[in-house]
Formats: structure tokens, sequence, C-alpha cells
């Protein structure tokens, strides 16, 4: 399991990535306290097989940027959709892509199926 950096809609994005394949699953975790890739996603990873298999830090949660009020980034729905959308072409995920989320990151997967289908 590696884990990297990129930039996502103007924000420093962390992520884990682990094992190869034609296709790509995104997990996207959910938004208690806490909350990151590593700790929701770590043990899943490996079990992916014959996927490339990626967990993403939202924006605020791990190593992900965690934007203060002055920046304008307001932490809503449509901004962690977006951000999300932006995530999946940074990393050069191709089509399809299969997104997981646990609680908030369910309702951001379905945002961004939702918007980008």
């Amino acid at each position: 399991m590696e884990s990297k950096f990129t930039e996502a809609a103007g924000l420093v994005t962390h992520y884990l990535e682990h094992g190869r394949g034609d296709a790509t699953i995104v997990l996207v975790h959910g938004g208690g306290a806490g909350a990151d890739a590593r700790g929701n996603w770590q043990t899943v990873l490996p079990r992916l097989e014959g996927y490339r298999a990626v967990a993403v830090d939202m924006p605020g949660f791990g190593e992900s940027a965690k934007p203060g009020p002055d920046t304008g980034y307001g932490y809503t729905q449509d901004e962690r959709d977006d951000h999300l959308a932006a995530f999946i072409e940074r990393i050069g995920a191709g089509r399809p892509v299969v997104l997981v989320g646990n609680s908030m990151g369910g309702l951001t997967a379905l945002g961004v199926a939702r918007k980008r289908p």
C-alpha cells in the first residue's frame, strides 16, 4: 500500500493506493471524528485483488488539506462532490470507476455519480 499526494480542485489531497487492474475502485471514508482513508479502508485495500484500489482522504480529514474559513472552501456537499470528481480525473482512473463510500463518503459517491455519470 502506497501513500501518495496529488492536487485536486486546488487542494492537496492524500490517498492510499494498492494493486493493479483494468478497473479502479475509489473508496471514500465517512465524516466522523478521526475518519480518514487509512482508518476506514486499510484492511479492505489488500483484499481488492485484481483492481487498482484507491482510498482518498477527503478535504479536512487525514493528511489532505484542511482549508480554513478564509480560503473560501465551505465544506459543502457540492464542494465535496466536485473535489472527488476532480480527484478521480487527476489520478487518471479512467472509466468506468467503481465508487464505494461510507456515510458521508456514500453521499459524496452518489453526488459524483449524479454529476458525472
